[in-house]
Parts: C-alpha cells; sequence; structure tokens
C-alpha cells in the first residue's frame, strides 16, 4: 500500500517520495532518487520516517544541491477523532542531499486539525506552510527553513 506521492527534480535528478505500508498499518515515509536517464537509484526506496506513528501528506522542494521533505506525522498525543479539530499531528521536515536523508525534525508541533502542508523553494531557503485550528478557527501559519546550498 504506498500512497500520496510527491515529486521535485534539482541538478539532473528527480526524488519521489510516498507513504508506504510495507511493514505496518501507521505507514511510513520512503524516497527514491530518478537520475537524468529516469533510472531508479535507489531500488525499493529508502525509508525516511519509520516512526510508530501514522505518517500522512509528504510534499517536497528542491534547491540546488539538496530537498527539503515535509509531512505530517501522528503526534504521541493524538487521541479518537470526532472532528477535524481532534487531529492532532506534528509537521515534519528532513534534508535529503543528493545520497544521504538528513535527520527529520519538527516544525510544528502538536498541530491541530487538517494541515495539508506544502514547500516551495526559493534562493537558498524554503518556505513550508499549512493550517491548522490552535486558536480555534482554521489558520494558515508558515515558516522559513534554510538554507538550501
Amino acid at each position: 500500500a504506498q500512497r500520496y506521492p510527491a515529486v521535485a527534480a534539482a541538478d539532473g535528478t528527480a526524488l519521489i517520495v510516498w507513504i508506504d505500508g510495507r511493514t505496518s498499518d501507521r505507514f511510513a515515509l520512503y524516497g527514491a532518487r530518478l537520475d537524468s536517464d529516469g533510472r531508479v537509484m535507489d531500488p525499493g526506496g529508502v525509508p525516511l520516517s519509520t516512526a510508530p506513528r501514522l505518517h500522512m501528506f509528504p510534499a517536497l522542494a528542491c534547491g540546488p544541491a539538496d530537498c527539503l521533505v515535509v509531512w505530517e506525522e501522528e503526534h504521541p498525543s493524538a487521541g479518537p477523532i470526532t472532528r477535524v479539530t481532534d487531529v492532532v499531528r506534528d509537521v515534519m521536515t528532513l534534508r535529503w542531499d543528493g545520497g544521504a536523508p538528513g535527520v527529520p525534525r519538527v516544525l510544528a508541533p502538536g498541530a491541530l486539525g487538517n494541515h495539508f502542508t506544502r514547500v516551495a523553494a526559493g534562493g537558498d531557503r524554503a518556505l513550508v506552510v499549512w493550517k491548522d485550528y490552535r486558536s480555534g478557527l482554521a489558520g494558515g501559519f508558515g515558516r522559513l527553513v534554510g538554507p538550501l546550498e
């Protein structure tokens, strides 16, 4: 079960990320590179985040030398969901520098609601945006992340 693919390219290499249920029903985050001839450089994919929590909705953007991958990951305090504001997920990020993925880090801990996280790169930085209900109403939030080298 593979879901929610996202793709971006830089310097002749494309990076594809997706949510993958090959090892559990919690769905981990995987990625793979394709070279400029379309050959898969990481057969089977590389696990990017395998925390034992639900992963969802990856997005990515690339700079000249690396890509920033963002996704939503179920927060450890997540409980039963009866309405949209019950959803509690962290907005996570990591860098992929052309060969090795970085260490995941939290951009927005415990964001409430449905998030729809997106990222765009420009120059040496990236802008990550999402929606959450921290004030009780839906609001847009963002954070600059950099540098992209």
